[in-house]
Order: structure tokens, then C-alpha cells, then sequence
């Protein structure tokens, strides 16, 4: 596989605007920080919530519940504007490979994109948890039997059965985002002709990619978490953030014009 890792750590700061683009970039990525936060305040005690609400008024916990609503309504439109604007950049980075960062303007397509984008991730998970359902319901009814052996022999089913799931799951959608961006047509997340491309043509290629990028996000992942631990690290989030993504958006597109030979395409056109 001959992707050039360097090109994706650095393509972006050759870009003359690269700094404009950087400060829009991070403050669009805010809902991918409020995200990010949301995961470590997951890890809180529920004790801590607990001896909070106690001392709270009822228009104190209204305001507190009012202000959650507008950090995820926050959340969620700007992480639309940022799904729309990477799966653009992967796409430019396609046919384009030296151009420069993509521009924030035409926001009413940026929009549009990242709508079709959210909402074929939500029916991806939708059917991830329909499937699901099914092992689910017999662990229930089982446990209302009391027979506790088929029960644990059923748990353990299930599990296996959730990680398998999962993996094929996290390959298809994987697939899936590298066919949508080569059009950004809503159809193409669901071209499974395509997206067995993606996986079959190599699929040893296709694992090392997977890889790569698990290992780059792991990686900046870590970084981000210990950013959260100081305020000066917390504003800088948004950046870095921004910065993870712009890396991968040029891996995904350099995997998709080697896996479907758009150079050697470009060259016979």
C-alpha cells in the first residue's frame, strides 16, 4: 500500500489561508470538543450527580436542563457543518491531491452534505441495533424462565454475536464512507458494489488502512484527553481536533485513488 503519511501530516499548512482556515475549522470542531467532553464527563460517579441535584433549586436544575439542550442542539448543528466540510475536503483530496484546503464558503451545501452524511450513519447504526434486538429479546425471555445455564449460554451468544457484528459493522461503515465520498451522493453510502471494492479488491490493504487510522486517532485521542486537563488545553482542543481530521480526510482519499486507480484513469482520459 503506498500511502505517504508525511503528505497527510502536512499538506494543509501549504495552503497560504491555512491559519483563516484553521480558526473557522476550530470553531466549527466546538461540537466535536463538546463531544469529546461529553465521553470524560460519562466517567464521573453517579454519586457526584447525585449530591448535586440534591442541593439544586427546580429553577436551577431548569436552567441546567435548558442549557444542555442548547449545548447539544450547539453540538449537533455544528458537527453537521464539520461532517459536510470533511467528507467535501476527502473528496477534493480525490480527483485534487495537491489542492490546496478546502474553503469554508458555500455553507448551504456544506450542510447538505454533512446532513446525508449523519443520517446514513444513523441508519447504519439504526440497523446495527435492530439485529442487535434480536439476541437481546431471548437473553430477556430466557432470564423470565429462570433457567440460569441457557441464560449464561445465551449472554455469551450474544456477546459474540455483538462483536462480530460490531466488526463488520465498523468495516461496512468504513467502506461506505470512502464510496459516499467519491460523489457525496446520499445513494452511494448504500452502493454495496462499491463498498465490496473498498474491502475485497485488498483486504489485507484495507485492514492496514483500518489500522492506520485506529492508531492516528488513538494516538491524537490520547493528546486530547490530556489537553482536557488544563484550560489552555481545552481551547486549543477544537484546533487539534480539526487538524486529526484534515490528516485522515487525506489517508481516506489517497487509499480511494489507489484502490480505484483514479491516477491511472486521469492519465488514460
Amino acid at each position: 500500500m503506498g500511502l505517504d503519511l508525511e503528505k497527510s501530516f502536512k499538506y494543509m499548512f501549504k495552503d497560504t489561508d491555512w491559519k483563516k482556515k484553521f480558526l473557522i475549522g476550530g470553531f466549527f470542531s466546538i461540537g466535536l470538543v463538546l463531544t469529546n467532553l461529553g465521553q470524560v464527563v460519562n466517567h464521573i460517579p453517579d454519586s457526584y450527580y447525585e449530591s448535586v441535584f440534591k442541593q439544586m433549586t427546580m429553577e436551577q436544575m431548569l436552567g441546567a436542563f435548558l442549557l444542555l439542550c442548547f449545548l447539544f442542539l450547539t453540538m449537533s448543528v455544528l458537527s453537521v457543518f464539520t461532517s459536510g466540510y470533511f467528507a467535501k475536503n476527502i473528496n477534493l483530496r480525490i480527483f485534487r491531491p495537491d489542492a490546496e484546503l478546502l474553503p469554508w464558503e458555500n455553507f448551504g451545501n456544506m450542510f447538505s452534505v454533512g446532513i446525508k452524511a449523519s443520517f446514513a450513519v444513523f441508519i447504519y447504526i439504526l440497523a446495527l441495533v435492530l439485529i442487535m434486538a434480536v439476541p437481546i429479546l431471548l437473553v430477556i425471555l430466557t432470564a423470565a424462565s429462570d433457567n440460569t445455564s441457557l441464560s449464561i449460554l445465551l449472554i455469551l451468544f450474544m456477546a459474540l454475536c455483538f462483536l462480530i457484528l460490531l466488526f463488520v459493522f465498523t468495516i461496512y461503515l468504513a467502506a461506505a464512507t470512502l464510496a459516499f465520498s467519491t460523489d457525496l451522493k446520499f445513494s452511494s453510502f448504500f452502493n454495496f458494489k462499491l463498498i465490496h471494492t473498498f474491502i475485497k479488491k485488498d483486504f489485507f490493504n484495507f485492514f492496514i488502512y483500518l489500522v492506520i487510522l485506529f492508531a492516528l486517532n488513538s494516538l491524537i485521542g490520547i493528546l486530547n484527553l490530556v489537553l482536557t486537563l488544563t484550560v489552555i488545553g481545552i481551547l486549543a482542543l477544537p484546533f487539534t481536533m480539526f487538524y486529526q481530521y484534515l490528516v485522515t480526510n487525506d489517508i481516506q482519499a489517497q487509499f480511494v485513488r489507489e484502490t480505484l486507480e483514479i491516477d491511472k484513469k486521469q492519465i488514460q482520459a
